[in-house]
């Protein structure tokens, strides 16, 4: 039994012994807590500031301790690695994405219309501006974050995936979800790395092609 254990006696004096033991101790365990989330949230803020800046996630980590203001020892504290922080920030932008879709596709009655919420939301991340800065580095840097952490990108497509068979009617629809996922994603992404917006026309054509190909066209 440890010393920390000792004070478990039923006497008066043991019991506290033992309730000022954890509090001290959950006042210690609060202020470390409290360290380490203001260091993880310079390291993000410092990310996201160097991204902007440089438009890329191809970072030297020199530059992220210099905008956080942290050590190697801080950083290597919460993170394995410059790319273990990139795809943590990008899986919590996915998850981002899907609760956006869900609120997106929730606020509409038809399967017509929520598929017509669900595409339009997807493209927005091309067609807004100010999200496509944010966007497009994360989208070119994809290929080499999917290699290092294929389970974490499945998890957060996946999320996605959800929110679109959520809204279809019917069972067994996750082929006809996944194959619009890629249409949707695709066009995204291919504006995205092309540094243009997708047309109305365009928004307009993929949307009604999905719904065509869903069968949730009105009658």
């Amino acid at each position: 039994m440890s010393t920390l254990e000792d004070p478990a006696s039923d006497s008066p004096a043991g019991v506290v012994a033992s309730d000022a033991v954890a509090r001290v101790v959950e006042r210690s365990m609060a202020v470390r807590v409290d360290a380490a989330t203001e260091e993880v949230r310079r390291l993000v803020h410092a990310t996201y500031t160097v991204i902007e800046r440089t438009g890329s996630t191809d970072l030297s980590l020199r530059a992220i301790l210099a905008a956080a203001g942290c050590s190697n020892q801080a950083f290597y504290r919460h993170f394995g690695s410059k790319d273990e922080l990139l795809i943590a920030l990008l899986s919590s932008g996915l998850r981002r994405v899907a609760a956006e879709l869900r609120d997106r596709t929730g606020r509409v009655d038809s399967a017509t219309a929520r598929v017509d919420a669900w595409i339009r939301c997807v493209l927005e991340q091309a067609t807004d501006p100010s999200i496509a800065k944010q966007t497009r580095p994360f989208v070119a840097g994809l290929g080499r974050l999917q290699v290092r952490f294929p389970d974490e990108l499945g998890q957060s497509r996946d999320l996605l995936i959800d929110t679109l068979t959520a809204v279809l009617p019917g069972e067994g629809r996750d082929a006809e979800a996944w194959a619009t996922y890629d249409l949707a994603f695709g066009a995204m992404q291919r504006h995205l790395l092309a540094r243009t917006r997708p047309e109305p026309a365009e928004v307009d054509s993929l949307v009604r092609y999905a719904q065509r190909a869903l069968g949730v066209l009105p009658e």
